[in-house]
């Protein structure tokens, strides 16, 4: 299914060009926000620059449930995080499976190091991709870092 919205939305840019409208086709997995504010998730942003370390610890108020979630052309029950910040739960961000990114960041103290981690783990993402979810993961509340970490 997502290979037939790319060709739509490729055809859909041709037929653009002729005066149609543009369709716009979205797929779960690229979502691009989470509605946590902006200014959290680039404050999370900076302050993994800013670290020696990550030291990533699970958020204290995370928790794991089952919900809803698409997987290719079915509704299915997945689990999904929440936390105080974040009650609804989420699963993915730009792509990013949120349950895998916790654990490659809580084994990794290093960014790069928990990025190949996760793309040895499962389907692999580009790093801007990567880095916006980590962030996203601090803002939410489902990470956190270690009171120890420099």
């Amino acid at each position: 299914w997502i290979e037939r919205a790319r060709a739509a939305k490729k055809a859909a840019g041709v037929a653009s060009d002729s005066g149609l409208p543009q369709a716009d086709i979205r797929h779960q997995l690229d979502l691009l926000e989470s509605n946590l504010p902006e200014t959290d998730v680039r404050a999370a942003f900076d302050k993994i620059r800013a670290k020696d370390r990550l030291g990533a610890v699970r958020g204290a108020t995370l928790r794991i449930f089952e919900g809803p979630g698409v997987a290719g052309h079915r509704i299915v029950m997945e689990q999904r995080l929440a936390s105080a910040h974040w009650p609804s739960g989420m699963r993915y961000i730009r792509g990013v499976d949120l349950l895998q990114l916790i654990e490659a960041a809580i084994s990794h103290d290093q960014v790069p190091e928990g990025w190949a981690a996760y793309n040895a783990s499962v389907s692999a993402v580009t790093l801007p991709d990567y880095l916006t979810a980590l962030s996203t993961a601090f803002a939410a509340g489902f990470l956190e870092y270690d009171m120890e970490a420099g």
